[in-house]
């Protein structure tokens, strides 16, 4: 498990001044719960193992709501989801049409390899 990220998550979860029923966090898919692959190769994408078990194991908190998002197009929700299944992914939203961009700058962001 990749612990660095969980424990950069935590520390944003306790740092947040919001008060609401769930804290909610998202993961990218591509590049963050498994590498890149083009939805119209017929290679499977390689899952990042340490990531899911940090989704995982936030998911048993129940305080936190887990939001997939991806640039992923809807049409692409089968493969999508059959993926999120095989690799055992736990999550309570998967959100498509995320905003392609190549930096992020956002004071609510945390690095998944950092």
């Amino acid at each position: 498990m990749n612990t660095k990220l969980l424990l950069s998550i935590r520390e944003q979860i306790e740092k947040s001044k919001v008060k609401r029923n769930k804290y909610v966090i998202a993961f990218d898919l591509d590049e963050t719960l498994w590498d890149f692959v083009p939805m119209d190769s017929d290679e499977e994408p390689k899952p990042i193992w340490d990531n899911i078990a940090v989704v995982n194991e936030l998911f048993k908190d129940d305080s936190l709501a887990i939001v997939l998002y991806t640039s992923r197009r809807v049409e692409d929700f089968f493969e999508t989801t059959s993926l999120l299944e095989k690799y055992g992914v736990k999550y309570h939203s998967l959100q498509f049409g995320k905003m392609k961009f190549d930096v992020l700058v956002d004071d609510k962001s945390v690095n998944p390899t950092a």
